[in-house]
């Protein structure tokens, strides 16, 4: 789906640099009484002799790396993305770089050469797209359920049949406990005004919520609502979910966020990317069945994600479900994915839509 499309780049830089765009030191063994050169400027003494220079990368490619440097070395260190995958004795000036069982996005290689008298060391970026084309499917109604209009929904959970929903909008904000046949209101909770509520995740008997720009989320207890503690994190709050082992967070861009669900300190990221490019505006989250359900903010998409490689297994057309009166607004989008385990269905919904959608997922003939 080229919309889902916003660009894609093979960079190939010199210099220490993470595939998070900052700042990486460098790694040091440097013995005592030698220097260290760090090259930041040249762009010859590290390069890709093939696939072809800024072509387009696809994860499971073999790239030959090549380097210009002395020819007195005693050993070359090859790293990727942080860690050693390789070391080569003697004079070496190339090496063959698998990428399988890697992921898709930005990755980094540092090379490190190694000499009697000193160390010098070069970095190369380059991005992999998806060597496969996610399958398409489409949304067939089993059901429709009443819902509260004036829901700003940005996330949605089902727990022991019963539904969560948070909602979003400064001074709207909230957590609600909601009747799935009726769409009664059982329980809410307002947020403070100033807090803009985002996705929601249930993790053991507590729920999650998120906040969109204050960098804040409030825990509470899943049965009374009360609140058990706040978390910070760096980037803004979109979509949350659990898999067991980690929370995992969206905030708007194509990366994926793995948390530690006991102090929210992240464990690792992971980009998005289809076959095209990377797929930015990843919205409210559910986890099921080892895969990531993921709305894409101001379409009526959800994508199906492998979250260990980043890679779109499927996109989902859900445009039908599109109330007619909001067809063409980049506000009221579809919004909000929970699985009723029970019945091996989907509950979707948008903002401040009037029907709440059980659906299963179809495959386009």
């Amino acid at each position: 789906m080229n919309k889902f499309v916003h660009g894609l780049l093979i960079i190939i830089s010199v210099g220490a640099f993470a595939c998070n765009g900052q700042q990486e030191p460098a790694t040091s063994n440097k013995k005592p009484g030698t220097k260290e050169v760090q090259h930041t400027k040249v762009v010859d003494y590290l390069s890709i002799d093939y696939p072809v220079q800024n072509r387009l990368y696809t994860l499971g490619d073999t790239i030959h790396l090549a380097w210009d440097r002395r020819q007195d070395a005693d050993s070359s260190e090859i790293q990727m993305d942080g860690k050693r995958i390789d070391i080569i004795a003697g004079n070496a000036q190339s090496f063959i770089l698998s990428t399988q069982g890697t992921g898709v996005g930005s990755h980094w290689v540092r090379i490190v050469s190694y000499y009697a008298d000193a160390k010098e060391s070069d970095d190369l970026q380059f991005k992999l797209t998806s060597d496969i084309i996610p399958q398409q499917y489409t949304c067939k109604v089993v059901n429709s359920y009443p819902h509260d209009p004036a829901a700003y929904t940005q996330g949605l959970f089902v727990h022991e049949d019963q539904l969560y929903e948070g909602t979003g909008q400064y001074g709207e904000s909230s957590l609600r406990k909601v009747d799935i046949a009726t769409g009664d209101v059982l329980e809410s909770l307002s947020m403070p005004p100033k807090y803009f509520g985002e996705g929601i995740a249930a993790y053991q008997d507590k729920i999650i919520q998120l906040t969109w720009r204050s960098k804040v989320g409030f825990v509470y207890d899943r049965e009374s609502f009360q609140l058990l503690q706040k978390v910070k994190y760096p980037t803004d709050g979109w979509g949350i979910t659990y898999d067991g082992t980690h929370l995992l967070m969206s905030d708007g861009t194509a990366t994926l966020f793995f948390l530690d669900p006991g102090y929210f300190g992240e464990v690792k990221r992971q980009e998005v990317w289809n076959h095209e490019g990377p797929i930015d505006m990843l919205n409210e989250l559910e986890y099921v069945d080892g895969l990531i359900y993921a709305n894409v903010w101001q379409t009526a998409s959800i994508i199906v994600i492998e979250p260990e490689t980043g890679r779109v297994l499927k996109e989902i057309d859900c445009s039908k479900l599109v109330p007619n009166k909001y067809r063409g607004d980049r506000d009221n989008v579809l919004n909000g994915i929970a699985y009723k385990a029970d019945d091996q269905t989907f509950l979707l919904t948008g903002k401040r839509w009037s029907t709440l959608y059980e659906v299963r997922f179809e495959e386009r003939n």
